[in-house]
C-alpha cells in the first residue's frame, strides 16, 4: 500500500503527515509516541488502511513537522485541532502510542464525543 507524504500549514508551523488508504475511507488519526516520528505507524497504516484512510501526523518537534520553543499538551492538542478542521474531518477515529495517546484528553474542549 501507497504511503503519501505531505506537508500542511497549521497555526502558523508546517507539519508533516503520512497518508495511507483510500480517500474516501473512514479517517482514523494517528499519534505518535515521544521521540518518534509519524513513520513509526506505517506498518499499521498498512493493514487498517485497508478500512480506512489513515492519517499520521508528525507532532510539533518530531519528524519533518517544525521546531519550536514551546511544548506542551494543550498546544499539541490544539495542533489536532487545527489538523482536523484542515483536513475536513467532521468525524474521525483517533489512535496514539504513549504520548500520542495522552495529550487528546485535553482535545476534549474542541471535540465533542459520539
Amino acid at each position: 500500500m501507497e504511503t503519501l507524504v505531505n506537508q500542511i500549514e497549521l497555526n502558523g508551523l508546517t507539519f508533516q503527515y503520512r497518508e495511507s488508504g483510500e480517500p474516501s475511507a473512514p479517517p482514523l488519526v494517528a499519534l505518535h509516541a515521544l521521540g518518534k516520528s509519524a513513520e513509526s505507524w506505517d506498518q499499521v497504516a498498512a493493514v487498517l488502511g485497508e478500512k480506512y484512510r489513515v492519517l499520521a501526523l508528525d507532532q510539533r518537534g518530531h519528524g519533518g513537522s517544525a521546531r519550536t520553543s514551546t511544548y506542551s499538551f494543550e498546544l499539541m492538542s490544539d495542533d489536532l485541532f487545527h489538523f482536523a478542521n484542515a483536513m475536513n474531518l467532521e468525524r474521525f477515529a483517533l489512535i496514539g502510542h504513549s504520548m500520542g495517546e495522552q495529550y487528546p484528553i485535553f482535545s476534549r474542549k474542541h471535540f465533542r464525543q459520539g
